[in-house]
């Protein structure tokens, strides 16, 4: 075996241009199957941070002006949910938002968060898992 790699490693000596092409070859195969992995394993293999599951909703709403689908809710009419539902046991929204902080160093910095209506585990009653 130790023959083989000798030779391989002359091989790959004599001709640069191939050696290079082959690592980029490999380097660009390897990245993709982890960045594709991660995607997958994020979406489809992780389970959901919350133990009751099976009782989570989303509500959207639906723009007949414009006929977008899937519209975030405004305020009022998560009000209007939350009072006149008689399915859900309890409601809350969530709203992304950006923030502005600074950093140890001084420095700006932009960050993704949520918003929340209620304290935390409001939504069927169960508070997120921590994550492993």
């Amino acid at each position: 075996m130790l023959n083989d790699l000798r030779y391989a490693v002359r091989s790959l000596r004599r001709s640069p241009s191939f050696t290079v092409v082959a690592v980029l070859t490999l380097a660009l195969g390897i990245g993709a199957n982890a960045a594709i992995f991660s995607v997958v394993d994020a979406v489809l293999l992780r389970s959901v941070p919350f133990d009751a599951v099976d009782r989570l909703v989303l509500i959207w709403e639906t723009d007949r002006n414009s006929g977008t689908t899937r519209e975030p809710a405004s305020y009022p009419d998560f009000v209007d949910f939350q009072t006149r539902s008689r399915e859900l046991e309890t409601a809350g929204a969530l709203m992304g938002t950006q923030v502005t902080g600074v950093t140890q160093g001084g420095a700006p910095a932009r960050v993704a968060c949520s918003r929340s209506s209620g304290s935390r585990g409001w939504c069927c009653r169960c508070s997120p898992r921590p994550s492993s």
